[in-house]
């Protein structure tokens, strides 16, 4: 008889054990193509490249890095992306200088585009580039093997043609060391403000936008420089009253169920130090109007970086740290680097006339962001099935009895 009280027990912890969890969402690593093996080096007397291919999606590209084999100068290395074959003409956005330390040995040199670029799927580019400093001094790391990398190619420039050297002669690179990081989207892209050529240190800050398309937000992404790391919570919010979104009990450390104005929230523990896009994802997803204003709320400092100009439109950055917010308004800068990705609310319908979008506002549930009510329910019902079966067995045993 012990054996079945222990039933709905026994039941409920398995429930509880098998019952998906609700964790906070994590941010999509980056992608790398490229190679990092090396034999050789090259001391280049004029402009270099190397092809690459992206995967078969659409990416962001995050940055550029090269291995520096050696230099005892130092100097610069500026560099420029091309679609397609190596050429005289990059993408917009895509030339970067980055310094060469004196006496550097093996290091690795980060090329960080100031604005986001998005490749093509399954597209091949060139990564364009010149060395500046003293003649033969900063020496390339090159792989001088005809089994290298297999999405694309070193090439060479000698003042009239791109030629492929090759793996006999000088140079012999069949390959740079390089590698090529990259972010895939996280869903069909809405706004964007992609500029990020300044940080902002702000624990708490705002970014606001205006929605051009109607339907659920999935996910925002905000650009890192990788600096700082840690817990990062971002809200989406109404500003129906100003930023609606409780700013001193953020600047507190209390993070308070979703109310009015609070329409989604996630937390991210970001530790990645590497420059990138930051996916922040929603679930459930928030619905947003076509045409409105909303706020994203970033409660956490990661090395945020934005536009010292005032290149976007349809909001602006602000600052929550002392307990209210306050126009950044171009100091240092006047909107962070952003995206935000909708998914259009005839989208969003699973049948033609039976909508089933989420609510706008989650004022008064007390549940975790992502939680889910019927689950209580379930637990409840999985408990109660042996407890029906054990006094329908004591009545039967009773009948029995007389």
């Amino acid at each position: 008889m012990r054996r079945l009280f222990l039933l709905p027990v026994v039941v409920l912890a398995l429930a509880m054990l098998l019952a998906p969890t609700v964790a906070a969402t994590t941010g999509q690593p980056p992608e790398m193509v490229g190679q990092t093996s090396y034999n050789a080096f090259w001391t280049p007397a004029n402009t270099i490249a190397q092809t690459f291919t992206t995967p078969n999606k659409t990416e962001r590209l995050d940055y550029v890095d090269f291995f520096v084999y050696s230099s005892t100068d130092g100097g610069t290395i500026e560099s420029w992306i091309k679609a397609g074959l190596p050429g005289t003409s990059g993408i917009a956005g895509t030339d970067v200088t980055a310094a060469v330390p004196a006496g550097a040995s093996g290091v690795h040199i980060k090329l960080v585009p100031p604005t986001g670029i998005t490749l093509g799927a399954n597209a091949q580019y060139s990564i364009m580039f010149s060395v500046q400093g003293s003649p033969n001094d900063t020496k390339i790391a090159e792989l001088c093997t005809s089994s290298g990398y297999s999405g694309g190619a070193a090439y060479v420039y000698d003042g009239a043609n791109w030629t492929t050297p090759s793996t006999s002669g000088t140079p012999c690179a069949q390959d740079l060391t390089f590698q090529v990081l990259m972010s895939p989207l996280p869903g069909t892209l809405d706004q964007q403000q992609n500029l990020h050529n300044h940080s902002v240190g702000y624990v708490v800050m705002a970014q606001t936008f205006t929605a051009g398309a109607g339907g659920t937000l999935t996910a925002v992404s905000l650009w890192s420089e990788g600096s700082k790391g840690g817990e990062v919570t971002v809200e989406i919010c109404s500003v129906s009253e100003g930023i609606d979104c409780l700013t001193p009990a953020l600047v507190a450390g209390i993070r308070p169920a979703l109310a009015t104005g609070v329409l989604a929230s996630t937390t991210l523990t970001v530790g990645n130090s590497n420059p990138q896009w930051i996916d922040f994802a929603f679930s459930p997803p928030p619905v947003l109007v076509a045409s409105t204003q909303y706020a994203i709320v970033i409660d956490g400092n990661d090395g945020w970086s934005g536009s010292i100009t005032n290149a976007y439109t349809g909001g602006s950055a602000s600052n929550g740290s002392g307990g209210g917010w306050s126009s950044i308004n171009g100091d240092p800068i006047y909107d962070l680097a952003f995206q935000t990705f909708i998914t259009p609310a005839a989208v969003a319908s699973t049948a033609p006339g039976a909508p089933t979008a989420p609510p706008t506002s989650t004022a008064g549930a007390p549940s975790a962001p992502g939680g889910s009510a019927p689950l209580p329910l379930f637990l409840a019902l999985m408990a109660a099935i042996p407890v029906a079966g054990l006094l329908l067995v004591k009545r039967r045993g009773a009948i029995a009895r007389q």
